[in-house]
């Protein structure tokens, strides 16, 4: 075994799975024997982590040391049937809405806020369309993100500001890289730009309706300060203007305290399931600090559940359990409440091997894997120790944008997945576009996989310079 706990040794072997996916665990009969040889007593078959799992003192909730200060309460009973309803809910709250409840109780725990203010969602998609749509967006207004926004949130940002006759403005995020964190314009700290940026529109006459910031951005997958950012925020804004950050790559790759969080300044805070959780797609939590709840709906609004329990929402079924919001994102049209419910299972998977195990295994792997690909290639890494989580990052050694398309479709030839992007140098640096790697560190890749994408890209980099330049050559004729 390696210093990354679950690492395995040189001679061990390895997961033959893609580097960097960073979805839910689907454990095929040899990738449970991998994990064994790691130390974990799986059992195989398709519901390895419900029924034929032994129950132990986490599943059942009665162990009092939880990592995170609280007995996990499975929402299987004791005697694994598959009718089963949730061990901790009522008579009243049996079948899928039950099941639902307990699940939220558990996440509201895990992610540290009060339950009545955590909803599901399908993805953070139809989250941040929730979110902006609600927003009291006025005609001269001013809504405020970041560089690094996802393009969906950026596309809807522009939509609405479109739609109700107000602005976009986007502060610039800077990546002077060699393992260094992100500026503002200028190197100045993100914060300190922030707090500029919104004093500005205030010098205008003009009104913030909202500032949605990434939690941890995309490509590159950089965890934000954002305890400083929504202070910084705060600061400059009236009580009632949203705060809002995309936490679509957080859920399962950092700790989360939406108590601090809200404490801070934020406001709204949504995340995936299916990224870093191990729950499948079509799982997403939305968090809505309760002030603002009662202007927040889903995108699909006014839809009822004539035929079940559920109709018209009375407070006489087990619906009465959850409060007005969550009632308005409960039943928005036909859906499989499959991957809800799966998220109480990925959770008791998550904690059977331990969350602290998890977070700093694949932290100090990404964190190796960065330097690892930084020395094999004779590049640099991307970011600082505190802007990483579970996303590595190496420049490639490549110098134009076909050299790195090429060397991710020879990647994908050797069933090597990994993300590939450009990112600009800072004004300062010369604004050049350089080309990055954004490997993943999950729970099913090894050292092996980081070393196989470092191989791999030498060993196809000359053939792919030669061939690109003579591209360039016949092209230019």
């Amino acid at each position: 075994m390696s210093a990354h706990g679950l690492i395995p040794a040189a001679d061990t072997k390895v997961l033959s799975l893609p580097v960097g996916i960073p979805g839910a665990l689907s454990l095929r009969n040899d990738s449970a024997q991998d994990l064994r040889a790691f130390g974990l007593p799986l059992t195989s078959g398709p519901r390895m982590f419900s029924s034929q799992l032994t129950p132990n003192k986490f599943l059942s909730g009665e162990s009092p040391d939880s990592p995170w200060g609280f007995g996990l309460a499975s929402p299987r009973q004791e005697d694994q049937s598959d009718s089963a309803s949730c061990s901790s809910a009522s008579d009243d709250e049996s079948g899928t809405e039950g099941y639902l409840l307990e699940t939220c109780r558990q996440l509201s725990a895990y992610v540290r806020c009060n339950m009545e203010d955590l909803l599901f969602c399908e993805n953070c998609s139809s989250a941040a369309n929730a979110v902006i749509s609600s927003s009291r967006i006025e005609e001269g207004d001013v809504c405020i993100t970041f560089s690094t926004a996802y393009g969906m949130v950026r596309n809807k940002l522009l939509m609405e500001c479109s739609a109700r006759k107000a602005e976009v403005r986007q502060l610039q995020v800077e990546f002077p890289g060699g393992g260094s964190k992100p500026t503002g314009p200028g190197g100045e700290s993100l914060p300190a730009a922030l707090g500029q940026l919104l004093r500005s529109v205030a010098s205008e006459g003009r009104r913030v309706a909202l500032v949605c910031m990434d939690h941890i951005s995309s490509a590159p997958g950089c965890v934000m300060p954002v305890m400083d950012l929504c202070r910084a925020a705060r600061q400059e804004l009236a009580a009632d203007v949203p705060i809002a950050l995309d936490a679509a790559h957080v859920l399962g790759q950092v700790d989360v305290n939406l108590r601090a969080l809200e404490e801070a300044g934020c406001t709204h805070w949504f995340s995936d399931g299916h990224k870093w959780f191990f729950s499948p797609k079509g799982s997403a939590l939305l968090w809505c600090s309760e002030p603002f709840q009662a202007e927040l709906l889903p995108a699909v609004k006014g839809a009822v559940a004539s035929n079940s329990r559920l109709y018209g929402f009375t407070k006489t079924s087990v619906i009465g359990a959850y409060t007005e919001v969550q009632q308005r994102f409960l039943y928005t049209g036909t859906r499989d409440y499959t991957p809800w419910c799966a998220m109480a299972e990925a959770l008791a998977f998550r904690q059977w091997i331990g969350e602290a195990t998890i977070l700093e295994r694949n932290r100090n792997l990404a964190l190796w894997g960065s330097k690892l690909l930084a020395d094999a290639w004779g590049t640099e890494t991307l970011l600082d120790e505190g802007s990483t989580a579970m996303m590595a990052h190496a420049r490639l050694p490549v110098d134009t944008e076909d050299e790195a398309v090429m060397i991710g479709e020879v990647l994908s030839m050797h069933g090597v997945h990994c993300l590939l992007f450009p990112l600009a140098r800072p004004a300062s640096q010369g604004g050049e576009v350089r080309y990055w790697a954004r490997p993943c560190a999950q729970l099913f890749v090894a050292e092996a996989d980081f070393h196989k994408l470092a191989t791999i890209t030498l060993e196809a980099l000359p053939d792919v310079k030669s061939l690109c330049s003579t591209k360039s050559i016949a092209s230019s004729i």
